[in-house]
Order: C-alpha cells, then structure tokens, then sequence
C-alpha cells in the first residue's frame, strides 16, 4: 500500500511539473509601438508557441500572414484593429500538416485582401484556412473567431484553363469558339478547409468574380471538408458575379458548402442583401449541346449529404440576378438552395428576397424562382417565407416562374426524402412571368412540390402568380404539385392548414386554374381549409376523392375475401 501511495504522490507530482512548465512557457506578446513589442504581426506569429497570446494593438497592420502554431491573436476590437491587405490576409495552417493547429482570431477587421493575380482558381482572399492530411484530404486547422469584421476582400482571377488532355476534352463543356474557358473565385471573405467557428462576427462585402471568371462560388464563406458554425452574426452585402466573355456559374452570394463538408449550424444570424449575378450573351445551345447557365442561391448554398440546422435567423434581401437575352440561363433560390442534405429549422424568417431573370427563354430549364428550395427534405418549424419576388421575363420563348417553398427530388435513382413544414406560414409571395413573343407560366406561387410534402397547421395565404404572353398556363397560385423535373412519387399532404387567399391572374389566352391548389398527383387532406382563392379553389382536388373512393374500394374487396372466422376461436 505504501509503495502504491508513494508512486501515485510521484505521478501527481511529475503530473503538477509538467502542467506547471508548459504553463510558464505559454507566453502574452503584444503587436505595435509599446515598449517589447513587435513591430508587426508576422514578426510576433514567428516568435511565438503553441499556446501563447498574442495582443494586437489599436491600428493598421500588415496583412498577408501565416498562422501555424495554436495561438490566439486578440486586437483592440473590430473597430480600432485592422489587418489590411495581402493575399490572404490571414493564412491558417499549412497545406497537407497532418497535426493542423487551433487558433482563436477575436477583435479584429480583415480587409483588403485580394487573390487571383497569375492563377485559373482562387480562393480565400481575407481568410484562407488550409486544408490538413498527408494527402491533402483531411480537416485542416480548427479556427474560431470572434468579436470580428471580415469586409472588403475580393477573389478574382486573371487566368484561364482549357482541357489539357483528349480525355479531358470528352466531357469539357464548348462554347461559341471552342472549348469554354475555366476561371474560378471562391471564398472572397473565408476559405474554409478546416473546422470554423464564426461567433459574433460580421462577414460582409466581399466579392467573388471578376472579368475572366467561368465560375464565383461562396462570396463571403466558402467551405468544405470540416465543419461550420455560425453563431450571432452576419453575412451581408457578399457577392458572386459572372459575366462576359466566360461566365457561367454564380452560386452562394453568402455562402457556399461543399460536398462532403459538415455538420453546418448557423443560429441567431443574419444573412441580408446578398447577391448573385450571371450577365453575358452565351447561347443556349453549342454543337447540338445545351451549354449549362445558372445563377442561385444568393444567400445560402448547401450541397451533399451534410447535415445542416437553421435556428432563429433572418434571410434577407438577397438577391438573384441573370441576364442574357440571346441565352438560358437559370436563375432561382433567392435566399436558401439545400440539396441533397437533411435540413432542420426553427423560428425562421425568409422574407423580401428576390429573384430576376431576363433571358431568351426558360423552356430547357425549368420554372426560374423560388426563395428556399429543398432537395433532401427534413423539418421546418415556425419558419415565415414572407413577400418574397421572382420576376421572368424572357425576349422570345417560354417564361416559367415559381416562388415560395420548392421541394424537388434531386436524384431519381434514390427515394426522396420527406420535407416537413409546421406552425408555418407561406405568404405574400409574387410570381411574375412574362414573355414578349412566347407562352407564360406560373408553377406555384406560393409552393411547388417535386418530391415529398407535409404541410402541418401551416398557412399559405394571399400568394400571387400572373402570367402575360401569347398563351400559356398560370397553375397553383397558393400549391402546384405534381411531376416536374423527377418523380413520381410526388406525394403532398396537407394535414389541419389553411390554403386561403391566393390569386393567379393572367393575360388573355393564358389558362388559369388552380387558384388555392393545382395538383396532377393525388393528395392526402386532413383538417384543412381551401377557400378564397382566385379564380377557383384547387384544380385537381378529384384526385383525391378518386384516390379515397378507391382505397375504400380495394378494403371492402379485401375485407370481403378474408374467410369468416367465428370469435373465440
């Protein structure tokens, strides 16, 4: 027993020493012109350990700087701080370190960073946070900031990139002239490879893009690999622009998460007046091939299989935007575009985004519009989609527009997933489509469901489609659901909710129907109210007494097959 007592006091002992030394060797530096100080900040990371502080005085301060030790570097406060220019401004880790560190980043302003100059792809331009593994295909450095501004950093590259080999010119996009030119810009404001942490910090006029870009992606955040958490902040005023002679995509104003990236949180957070941009003259078609076109998702863009939760935050004032009048390009999701990933969102607010097209036409590509879109449903709860917009108008063909909720199925080859929206409300909200020499078409101005959907104690009230052209269908101005781009199954249930006070009105020679609801599939109705709608209440509602009358039918003829068994027996 004494031998055990004296080994465990030795352990406790040695234990005590070795917390105490690493403790004594953890160190507070200070950056600017106090007596000790460095002089800049690369100067203080250089000197510095794992486990030190490094203070960073009021002012201006060089930015193009590495991170690679697990520090924390706290300013003066986002107001007095700035870290100014570089490309990035702040670099997080190394590429490929198989032990990444963990930084804290508080009180400070990352600006004027800006990266592209001599590359075909370019990422990062305020922070750039680098990816880890030996084989670069791990979670790079974990990062938390706080109590601070990333604004004003810009990605944008100056070269361009043609397929390199035969097998890369198989699948290489052409467009007018040849092969279409690669150009990419990411992450203006954040590249995330790691796992990041945003508390109390405004993400805010960063923009992606630029005159050779093919494709911006994530204007204030990009991310992938590790995880995302977004806590009491703000994305606003991002930006990912496109246009002649190369664009082809703008996606994520805000935001933008890769595949295999996850889980996303964002709580209590603003996401406002961002915006997405697509404007050049390519056409629809080259060599007998549709040449892809598209513009989403101005606030949010979350890709594959990562789980996301959205709580108590406010999408705001995004804005999606294409332009070309000889071409197809599609535009839709003005605030939040979810693939094929599970979403769960609490106390929502969705409102006043908008989404413009004006092209040639929108008939390769689907209705343009809506403000959310689900691909790989989940559970919405007390979300407001409130007085959001989508306006088409296309120059010769058809001009398709949707709004509100879309619900898609965006793989045939697996099951959809169930979307379900309770204690919700879905009002407000217009669709405008136009065409000058073509048809016009309203799919929903309020919801759309390609997939499956359950509607619980929700309202969709006081929605609006208009349709004007030379003819053409204006469908579901509260609910359109059927069969559209996959399915079926296309499944709606609609259990204790209210479809009231929805309007479509169009142009003569446009067909109007299905005021409240237009359904081709049969749906489940529970408890729920349709009526007021304009000019009638829901077209194809005898699917569902067809479909009822028919399950009654096969259980009588069941029921009356079953042998009689006497009771006790």
């Amino acid at each position: 027993m004494k031998t055990r007592a004296l080994a465990t006091g030795l352990g406790l002992a040695l234990t005590c020493s070795l917390l105490g030394s690493a403790s004594a060797l953890a160190a507070t530096r200070c950056v600017g012109h106090g007596a000790g100080c460095h002089r800049t900040l690369q100067a203080a990371l250089d000197a510095s350990h794992d486990g030190d502080t490094i203070k960073v005085s009021a002012g201006t301060f060089a930015g193009g700087v590495t991170i690679t030790n697990s520090v924390r570097v706290v300013g003066a406060g986002a107001g007095a701080t700035t870290i100014k220019g570089g490309g990035p401004v702040v670099t997080v880790g190394e590429a490929g370190d198989a032990t990444p560190p963990t930084v804290k980043l508080a009180g400070v302003k990352i600006t004027g960073g800006r990266v592209g100059d001599g590359v075909f792809a370019t990422a990062g331009g305020g922070i750039d946070v680098r990816v880890g593994g030996a084989d670069f295909d791990a979670p790079g450095a974990t990062l938390t900031i706080k109590d601070a501004v990333i604004s004003g950093n810009r990605a944008a590259p100056t070269e361009t990139l043609l397929p390199q080999s035969p097998e890369q010119e198989e699948d290489w996009p052409h467009c007018p002239g040849g092969f279409c030119a690669f150009a990419g810009a990411s992450g203006a404001g954040i590249q995330n490879l790691g796992n990041l942490t945003l508390i109390r910090t405004t993400v805010s006029d960063n923009v992606a893009g630029g005159p050779v870009a093919s494709d911006a992606a994530g204007g204030g955040i990009w991310s992938s690999l590790g995880t995302l958490t977004i806590e009491d902040s703000a994305l606003v005023r991002n930006r990912v622009a496109v246009g002649d002679p190369n664009g082809r995509f703008a996606e994520g104003g805000a935001m933008l998460v890769e595949d295999g990236s996850g889980p996303v949180v964002i709580r209590d957070t603003l996401i406002g007046d961002n915006r997405a941009e697509l404007s050049n003259h390519l056409p629809p078609v080259v060599d007998d091939e549709p040449l892809e076109l598209e513009v989403h998702a101005a606030g949010v863009l979350i890709a594959n299989d990562i789980p996301t939760t959205i709580e108590r935050s406010v999408f705001a004032g995004n804005d999606v935007a294409a332009r070309n009048r000889v071409g197809e390009p599609l535009a839709f999701d003005s605030a939040l575009h979810v693939l094929d990933s599970p979403v769960t969102m609490r106390d929502v607010l969705i409102a006043s985004n908008t989404v413009t097209s004006d092209t040639l036409t929108t008939e390769h590509v689907g209705p343009a519009g809506s403000a959310v879109e689900l691909g790989g449903g989940g559970t919405l709860k007390r979300v407001h989609i409130l007085g959001n917009t989508v306006t088409v108008k296309t120059s010769e063909g058809l001009a398709s527009a949707t709004n509100g909720l879309a619900t898609y199925d965006n793989f045939e080859e697996s099951s959809p997933d169930l979307a379900t929206v309770e204690d919700s409300v879905i009002a407000g909200n217009t669709a405008v489509a136009r065409s000058q020499r073509g048809d016009a078409q309203i799919v929903g101005a309020g919801v759309l469901n390609n997939s499956l959907l359950t509607l619980r104690d929700t309202a969709v009230s006081h929605n609006s489609g208009r349709a004007v052209g030379a003819g053409g269908t204006a469908q579901g101005g509260g609910i359109w659901n059927g069969v559209l781009l996959t399915g079926p199954p296309v499944e709606l249930t609609l259990d204790r909710s209210l479809v009231t006070g929805n309007a479509l009105t169009a142009s003569p020679g446009v067909e109007r129907s299905g005021g409240g609801v237009f359904t081709t599939e049969p749906i489940a109705r529970n408890r729920t109210l349709i009526a007021g709608n304009s000019p009638d209440q829901c077209a194809g509602c005898e699917l569902v007494a067809a479909a009822r009358t028919a399950r009654l039918r096969r259980a009588v003829s069941a029921r009356a097959r079953r042998p009689f068994t006497p009771r006790g027996r």
